[in-house]
């Protein structure tokens, strides 16, 4: 399962170990995977296991990486309808 933040890095975490870890802004094709296992982008792997057992809206709020409270933020008709019905 793939997860960008907002500076166009791209994570990836495929079943076994290989991961892989583009600059989008640098890299667009994707031709240089620059993951390193000694460093890897800790809050691209927060953020995916997050997303793993998230429910309702702390999915959006683990997809776009922001602190994970009561999602307060997304609780509101529009524009994720979904959400709002579970906020209420």
């Amino acid at each position: 399962m793939p997860i960008w933040n907002m500076d166009f890095r791209k994570y990836v975490e495929y079943e076994g170990t290989q991961r892989e870890l583009y600059d989008l802004g640098a890299d667009p094709y994707e031709l240089t995977n620059s993951y390193d296992a000694t460093n890897p982008p800790a809050e691209l792997v927060s953020r995916l296991k997050a997303l793993e057992t998230c429910k309702g809206v702390g999915c959006v709020v683990a997809e776009n990486g922001q602190e994970q409270d009561t999602g307060a933020d997304f609780c509101s008709p529009r524009p994720y309808q979904s959400l709002f019905e579970q906020c209420h």
